[in-house]
């Protein structure tokens, strides 16, 4: 089954918000929503915020061969123990998504809850 109820630029904004991050583009506090290319350069800024102060990668990816196609996994390097952990990992058909926009909102929003 797929997932009917996608995180939305709101939910996304306020949990990264909580968890510290404040750089969203000005326009989104005027219109509260971006569009989808704003949307999603701001989501790359917050990948990279989570990557190097939280060391949690959220990685994108996608399946050709079968639609829904795009997913995502958050993975967190742990220092002292010089290794990777899976923290969110796909494992079934519900965890695809037919757009790339609806992964990367997703994945952030539950790397941010990781925290």
């Amino acid at each position: 089954m797929i997932k009917l109820e996608k995180v939305t630029q709101q939910e996304l904004v306020e949990i990264a918000e909580i968890n510290g991050y404040n750089h969203f583009h000005p326009d989104y506090f005027k219109n509260s929503e971006l569009s989808p290319v704003t949307w999603l350069m701001e989501c790359i800024l917050l990948q990279i915020w989570l990557r190097d102060n939280h060391n949690i990668h959220v990685m994108l990816h996608l399946d050709q061969t079968m639609e829904p196609k795009y997913c995502y996994s958050i993975h967190k390097f742990i220092e002292e123990e010089i290794e990777w952990k899976n923290l969110i990992y796909p494992r079934s058909y519900s965890d695809l998504y037919y757009k790339y926009g609806e992964a990367v909102t997703d994945g952030l929003y539950y790397a941010l809850l990781t925290l």
